[in-house]
């Protein structure tokens, strides 16, 4: 039974005013200093049984390409946050806009924002991998995480792509873009802003020589799924790069909230943007 609170002003015994929650000054009925009497007992919500719980199914979107979504381990679930990390010139962008392209096909509002490129910057990696969609709305040249929430509330996007991490900021923090305290803050807004309205998220990152994600470290525990978007350039048998693997890359699920982690699948990069390596003589993972 839910706690119910009353009214017992002083010599007056219990009043007829039921409060919804503790209230502060006088008692607005009886108009005397009062204290709080309590009927019924307190839930605990702290003891709660698994069974309980329930098994629900994920609601999960697609990105439009089969590869991706078993990275993910069964596409995009709505509120959750998903990072792609690599280093400069992987594809990251053309991966993004042919996912955008895709799930705007499939009749949901997209949003892209770029802090990185110009909306006609976008558009040219659109128009060249045929992805020219007018039901995605780009803005180029914006990292400001608070006009992104403004769009986002008027628009109401299923699926939020944010490049990136680095050239986003908080107007408001006083650190400079791509610093960790920015970065921190950022991460920590967009999170929030995926969640509160129900979205899937998509954050590229940058990666630091070493191949660590650009940024504090907490920043990995803030999001529900890391992914690393790398090139994979086999050797022939004189130990030189192999031509016909040049412009291969690995999209790999590191830590994953929502699915399994280590799933990876293989990509060319081609004139018409990233193409699925489908062949089992290629296949090097599951």
């Amino acid at each position: 039974m839910a706690l119910v609170y009353f009214c017992t002003g002083k010599d007056r015994g219990v009043c007829d005013h039921e409060a919804d929650k503790r209230w502060t000054g006088r008692c607005p009925v009886c108009q005397r200093n009062y204290t709080i009497k309590v009927k019924g007992n307190p839930e605990d919500k702290s003891k709660i049984s698994l069974a309980a719980l329930g098994v629900k199914e994920v609601k999960r979107i697609s990105t439009g390409i089969p590869e991706v979504d078993e990275v993910l381990g069964g596409g995009m679930v709505a509120g959750s946050t998903i990072v792609i990390s690599g280093p400069p010139g992987t594809g990251k962008s053309t991966l993004l806009v042919t996912i955008a392209d895709r799930v705007a096909k499939d009749g949901k509002k997209v949003l892209y924002t770029s802090g990185e490129q110009s909306a006609e910057d976008v558009g040219l990696i659109a128009q060249r991998v045929g992805a020219l969609n007018p039901d995605v709305e780009v803005h180029g040249n914006s990292g400001d995480c608070y006009k992104m929430a403004e769009t986002v509330e008027e628009m109401k996007p299923q699926l939020l792509i944010v490049d990136s991490a680095q050239t986003a900021f908080l107007d408001d923090v006083e650190a400079a873009e791509g610093s960790s305290a920015q970065i921190n803050a950022v991460i920590n807004f967009l999170t929030a802003l995926g969640k509160r309205e129900k979205l899937c998220l998509i954050i590229v990152s940058h990666v630091t020589k070493t191949g660590d994600l650009a940024g504090p470290r907490a920043m990995e525990h803030l999001v529900d799924t890391l992914t690393e978007f790398d090139p994979y350039e086999q050797l022939d048998e004189d130990g030189n790069p192999d031509e016909d693997t040049k412009n291969w890359r690995m999209l790999t699920s590191g830590k994953n909230r929502n699915g399994p982690s280590g799933i990876s699948r293989m990509f060319e990069m081609t004139d018409k943007g990233v193409v699925p390596i489908r062949k089992k003589s290629k296949l090097i993972l599951v």
